[in-house]
């Protein structure tokens, strides 16, 4: 059985940065994890909502449960999706418990013996900056710069350490920026990349060790892309790419249903977080 439901999640609420558009500097007001003014942290609001969302995955409202996931290079995702991915080892690891106050409490949580949890990093999931024809943007951080924070467990291809090198993303964006244009089709690239490396993997280990099951996957990202991805999912693309016709709130869950797979086909924004992002997403 192929991949059949994704989930989409933005990160949380999160510092800002402002940009001089004459110079094309960028600032942060505080110091950032990678250095980068455009990659900050989450305010303390996002961090709560990085644990609320990590407690919505594991609760029995939450069907599959992701087997893998991904996420934009930048530490607002990875610090927004640890929480979870921590949950959902600990519940990995010791399965008669779902993180309950007491034990009699507790109920297991369900999840597919095949999962891994090691967060899967991929460029093409990263932030969307307009297009520019007279300075750079700044790029996302390395695996390597990465892995200097402690809590971060990133995904290693067999024969790889975590001092050499990682699997190759799918795309790299241009310092130049993208137009909406090149977005949707950023977007519809990686996902077709992560659904057919999935379904590989999907199909490789149902041949190892049957019976088939349903697999779910959970991808963190940012507004823009968010919002092409969901386009890209549903085949809906507006007429206009200024419609709001994807609502992606920080810390949010949306679910997608694959066609053919006898559930629900696609659910728009499920999610308890809180829309501070703009309606056009083109920050985030």
């Amino acid at each position: 059985m192929p991949l059949d439901t994704i989930y989409l999640t933005r990160h949380g609420h999160r510092l800002n940065w402002t940009i001089d558009y004459q110079t094309g500097v960028y600032s942060s007001q505080f110091p950032t994890p990678t250095g980068n003014p455009a990659d900050p942290t989450l305010t303390s609001h996002g961090v709560r909502q990085s644990h609320e969302l990590a407690a919505h995955i594991l609760s029995e409202n939450i069907h599959p449960k992701p087997f893998r996931i991904y996420s934009s290079p930048f530490y607002r995702c990875i610090q927004t999706i640890q929480p979870t991915v921590e949950a959902l080892k600990h519940s990995q690891a010791s399965p008669s418990t779902s993180g309950s106050a007491s034990a009699s409490e507790s109920k297991p949580v369900l999840l597919d013996p095949h999962a891994k949890y090691d967060i899967r990093v991929e460029n093409g999931l990263g932030e969307w900056f307009g297009s520019t024809s007279f300075f750079e943007h700044p790029t996302p951080p390395t695996l390597s710069s990465l892995l200097a924070f402690p809590t971060f467990t990133p995904h290693l291809e067999k024969k790889t350490s975590a001092t050499t090198s990682a699997p190759a993303a799918a795309l790299y964006t241009s310092t130049r920026g993208e137009t909406i244009a090149q977005l949707h089709d950023r977007a519809a690239a990686t996902l077709a990349l992560v659904i057919r490396d999935v379904d590989a993997e999907i199909a490789r280990l149902e041949e190892e060790s049957p019976p088939a099951t349903s697999k779910a996957i959970l991808i963190c990202s940012h507004a823009a892309p968010l919002i092409a991805m969901g386009r890209v999912l549903t085949g809906d693309m507006p007429a206009e790419s200024s419609e709001e016709d994807f609502r992606v709130f920080t810390a949010g869950l949306s679910t997608f249903r694959r066609r053919g797979s006898g559930r629900q086909e696609a659910g728009d924004g499920d999610g308890d977080g809180d829309g501070d992002g703009d309606g056009d997403g083109r920050q985030g």
